[in-house]
């Protein structure tokens, strides 16, 4: 993946009904606060 992908994430039951509905999210690059590369999860 790269930044500026978009990811499209929709599940459905057995019937076809969406489940949860759709998340879509844009991939960003991570711009930390005080200048370092480091992201803690």
């Amino acid at each position: 993946m790269n930044f500026g992908d978009n990811v499209r994430i929709e599940m459905f039951d057995e019937i076809g009904d969406s489940i949860f509905g759709v998340i879509r999210q844009t991939m960003v690059e991570y711009k930390s606060l005080n200048n370092d590369n480091i992201a803690l999860l």
